[in-house]
């Protein structure tokens, strides 16, 4: 997974959240969102110092065949 597929998941979440308006399943929505972000960002960081590595996984990744959450 890359660091834009983890960003649209964020995006997706938040929207999510906003059509919910309020409560728990909104809250947890946000969290996602948050754990999304987190993750385009280690993606970033991985790829700026060792951009080999990030390669590898990323073709690994889309082997492996695991769904992405929501």
């Amino acid at each position: 997974m890359n660091d834009k597929e983890c960003v649209e998941y964020a995006r997706e979440c938040t929207r999510l959240a906003d059509l919910i308006g309020q409560g728990d399943i909104r809250d947890e929505l946000l969290k996602l969102a948050c754990h999304w972000m987190e993750a385009a960002a280690h993606e970033r960081l991985a790829r700026a110092v060792d951009p080999l590595a990030a390669r590898a996984r990323k073709r690994s990744a889309g082997r492996s065949g695991i769904a992405a959450p929501l």
